[in-house]
């Protein structure tokens, strides 16, 4: 009788952690994108290496490695427009190019020593409700909108990405606006402008579509040098 006793507590308990994880995996299911660390990066040595897959541009790199792409177009000693190749190595921390003279080289890195103008007139990007905030695990904000409603360049720039090569975002784009800052798309429907096209603030540059979880909405972000910053910093609500 008390063996049986013992199985019937164990299946209970089983069945209580089971029932806990399914309620803590539904609660985290609002998470829109896929976290930076699913990226795979080789090592060798003391280098962090990313090995360029079809598709990718230097700016879209720096992008999912939270990293400015003027370090790494410094580190991999690129120059304007930055082309790379599917295939090339990309150093990620420091390169046998630069090593023996990346502290002093980065130091008198020009464009770090700009100023940096503060966008404050940037438009909101589409219409609809803010349904996830900005935090260290969203990255940006996301908005619910009407499935193919406007996507809209939140400021006038070029576009430096534009495709679905990056897991976890859809057909993304990602604008750039001056050296210091990136816009970010994602979730699209339809593209409905190339890479290395000039947009203006306010141009229509995709259609809303669907995120992984089948949720309309456009996922939103803004990098500064690199680093996510809260995009309710720099747009109008509209």
């Amino acid at each position: 009788m008390n063996g049986r006793l013992v199985i019937y507590r164990h299946k209970f308990y089983l069945c209580a952690l089971l029932y806990g994880l399914f309620i803590l995996s539904s609660c985290t299911d609002y998470q829109s994108v896929a976290p930076v660390q699913d990226v795979t990066t080789e090592r060798q040595g003391n280098y962090l290496i990313h090995r360029v897959e079809s598709g990718e541009t230097l700016y879209a790199i720096a992008w999912r490695y939270e990293r400015d792409y003027l370090d790494l177009a410094h580190i991999n000693q690129l120059k304007p427009p930055y082309a790379i190749h599917p295939g090339q190595m990309i150093y990620l921390n420091q390169s046998p190019y630069v090593q023996k003279y990346a502290k002093k080289q980065i130091s008198h890195h020009p464009q770090h020593q700009e100023k940096t103008i503060i966008p404050r007139n940037w438009i909101f990007p589409a219409k609809g409700k803010i349904i996830h905030g900005f935090s260290s695990r969203n990255k940006g904000i996301d908005i619910a909108g009407s499935y193919g409603a406007p996507v809209c360049a939140t400021e006038g720039g070029k576009v430096v990405y534009a495709g679905n090569g990056i897991r976890g975002y859809g057909n993304l784009l990602i604008i750039k606006h001056g050296e210091n800052f990136l816009t970010a798309y994602a979730y699209n429907k339809t593209l409905l402008v190339i890479e290395n096209q000039n947009v203006r603030k306010g141009q229509q540059v995709a259609t809303m579509g669907k995120s992984n979880s089948g949720a309309v909405l456009l996922h939103f972000e803004v990098r500064f040098k690199g680093k996510p910053v809260n995009p309710t910093h720099y747009v109008g609500i509209v």
